[in-house]
């Protein structure tokens, strides 16, 4: 998975037109009818029918007929790719994709797509949505952003390599404090600029700063952590930083993980990260190194623990799944309606609720620490969290767009949940 779809799920998406369109929500019975007509239509049917029957599992049959049918199958290494299903709206697209294994094990419920790509999409993402172990089927939810620029296109949708088989691994606390003497005198120049990419609460002051000093890459003898997929190179405190450094060995592809800081009296605190690689002399573009930074007070560090937990992929495999469809937009109004709320450096003052998710706006400036929570209760009580977010922050602007995994039948909702501050729906 790429680094800008990991980071904290808090990351700048495109400057693209915003949805404008204001309006009472209309039932959509057009899109529902010719839902109706493709899905039941013979020789459609049955290849749709269990992907639907799975979608009408999780949400109502309205909600499920809603997307729109796509019959594009791929098969590359005995391993069948198909693109079922899109929604799409003015702000980003969802497609629903399956991946099966027709003569293996190399697909789990651990599924994450390595190297994808969307045409004409300007940042996208993946999650597994659903597994069936007896078929070794995944079904996973693409997400692509690219508004207006994606409605009625021809796209190309492409998977050159995936992850399975993850494992995580815990370690438990480490005292450093003897690790630890002085500032740290062997660090190395980072062009924040020519990084693949990092995350956590510091990462957006980090770039800012366009150089920062990390530790000088050396063998360890600390054995912080012992293990075969990982190797801490180095720790130390740059200007009241506490810095971390991890070696990933090549074989974990996208290995990756997040170290805590926890005090006497339990109190913690989660990392930030950088990514680079280094050449013998100084760092350069890539991965095979992870800088973990905290932001600590003078002597601090000395009544700190140290532990971590990791995640390492069993299974890397590439191929050449690939399939064109056109993106159908739905031709549905948006509910647009004024709310109003402080939310902790900036104020709300809109709320727009359209198939895919929910869009806040306001003014102020959002931090990560501040990320509202956000769900969905429709009219059978049923609450639906929306957990993943992304947001914009610019010029004094906010805009954070919160996701649904499946789509939303807009007639279904009763209200929306803010911080527990309840939003009815008329």
């Amino acid at each position: 998975m790429k680094e800008e779809d990991r980071t904290n799920f808090f990351e700048s998406i495109h400057d693209g037109k915003q949805y404008k369109k204001k309006g009472r929500l209309k039932k959509w019975i057009t899109s529902i009818l010719v839902s109706l007509v493709i899905l039941f239509s013979a020789g459609v049917a049955a290849a749709y029918t269990p992907f639907i029957n799975n979608l009408v599992s999780l949400v109502s049959p309205e909600t499920a007929l809603l997307l729109k049918p796509i019959e594009e199958t791929t098969v590359y290494n005995d391993i069948k790719m198909e693109t079922v299903a899109a929604i799409s709206d003015d702000e980003m697209a969802v497609i629903y994709v399956t991946l099966q294994d027709l003569s293996g094990d190399r697909i789990d419920s651990t599924l994450d797509l390595y190297n994808f790509s969307m045409s004409g999409a300007q940042m996208f993402n993946s999650q597994v949505v659903a597994f069936d172990e007896k078929t070794k089927t995944a079904t996973l939810r693409i997400q692509a952003n690219g508004g207006e620029e994606l409605n009625g296109e021809k796209v190309n949708f492409q998977i050159q390599s995936f992850l399975s088989h993850k494992e995580t691994h815990a370690f438990e606390e480490r005292y450093i404090s003897s690790l630890l003497k002085e500032e740290a005198q062997d660090t190395v120049s980072l062009d924040m600029n020519n990084i693949p990419g990092g995350g956590g609460e510091l990462y957006r002051s980090l770039k800012s700063q366009k150089t920062i000093q990390v530790l000088q890459p050396k063998p360890s003898n600390t054995m912080i952590f012992n293990n075969d997929f990982m190797e801490v190179m180095n720790v130390g405190v740059i200007e009241d930083r506490l810095h971390v450094q991890v070696r990933w060995n090549e074989g974990y592809v996208d290995s990756h993980g997040q170290l805590t800081l926890t005090d006497q009296t339990g109190s913690s605190m989660k990392s930030s990260s950088v990514h680079f690689g280094f050449d013998g002399s100084k760092p350069t573009y890539g991965r095979e190194y992870t800088e973990y930074i905290f932001k600590i007070g003078s002597d601090d560090h000395l009544n700190y623990e140290l532990s971590g937990n990791f995640v390492t992929s069993g299974l890397y495999e590439e191929g050449d799944w690939s399939t064109t469809f056109k993106l159908q937009s739905e031709e549905s109004s948006l509910l647009e309606t004024k709310f109003e709320m402080s939310l902790g450096g900036w104020t709300s003052n809109q709320l727009t609720i359209h198939p895919l998710g929910v869009t806040l706006q306001g003014e102020g400036a959002f931090s990560e620490g501040n990320k509202p929570k956000v769900d969905i209760k429709l009219k059978n009580d049923e609450i639906v969290a929306l957990h993943s977010s992304k947001a914009i922050n610019k010029n004094g602007q906010v805009i954070m767009k919160f996701e649904s995994d499946l789509p939303l039948n807009l007639i279904e909702i009763e209200s929306v949940i803010i911080n527990g501050t309840e939003k009815i729906i008329k």
